[in-house]
């Protein structure tokens, strides 16, 4: 018996990559993220050609500034700068 190709529409694939998207977000922001959710979450962000820009004063120039200097990170800071990232502060 052959076997038939059905490809997902357009609005089917949209909604999917809406979904991955809001569930990704849901859990950085309310800070369930665990490494395998961030990996994917960067990953995501990557295939879909998204890049930034670590400005001067951003959260992610700022995050660039410390990692030149682990050691320069306090506990405090880094759950500072983890809560930000999580929208808490």
């Amino acid at each position: 018996m052959a076997r038939q190709s059905k490809k997902a529409s357009m609005d089917a694939l949209e909604t999917l990559h809406n979904a991955i998207a809001g569930e990704l977000t849901t859990r950085i922001e309310g800070g369930s993220a665990d490494a395998a959710t961030l990996g994917a979450a960067i990953r995501f962000l990557k295939d879909n050609g998204i890049t930034a820009v670590a400005a001067p004063g951003s959260k992610l120039g700022d995050l660039l500034d410390k990692i030149g200097n682990p050691e320069a990170v306090s506990d405090e800071e880094y759950e500072r700068i983890k809560k930000e990232c999580a929208g808490e502060a």
